[in-house]
């Protein structure tokens, strides 16, 4: 286990087999984006069913809810227009890493870009966001 401190909030690294899930298949596919070098969040060790990963600095997050299957949102700084990020996949039962790729965009094709297109301000690193984070607390899964 390390801890790290390169932001106000310590950030607690632990060993998957460390944590508990709603379903393995959650598990499962944080395995395989741990396999293709994500970085994996959780904020909470027991009963995961959200957690929040990052590639070369791009934010994402996933959940897990057995009747709807996965789903993938992206990640940006607050803001009246277009909240914390959008949803860019749902109902999705078996996972990829495009999936979590995916979730990296700054608008999904639904979205009126020339409305919203100042609104839309990504994190630039992880340290980024988690010097904002204001609420909770994180493991890191590795």
């Amino acid at each position: 286990m390390g801890i790290i401190q390169a932001t106000k909030y310590k950030i607690e690294q632990h060993k998957i087999n460390k944590f508990t899930f709603k379903e393995d298949c959650i598990k499962d596919y944080i395995k395989l984006l741990l396999e293709c070098k994500f970085k994996i969040f959780v904020f909470e060790k027991k009963n995961i069913g959200w957690f929040m990963f990052s590639l070369n600095d791009k934010i994402g997050s996933c959940e897990y809810d057995f009747m709807r299957g996965f789903t993938f949102s992206s990640k940006h700084k607050p803001n009246r227009e277009t909240g914390t990020g959008y949803q860019t996949e749902t109902e999705i039962l078996n996972p990829t890493m495009l999936n979590a790729i995916n979730t990296f965009i700054d608008f999904p094709t639904w979205e009126n870009k020339t409305k919203n297109k100042n609104s839309v301000i990504k994190y630039k690193d992880l340290k980024e966001y988690f010097q904002e984070e204001t609420i909770l607390n994180y493991f890191e899964i590795i």
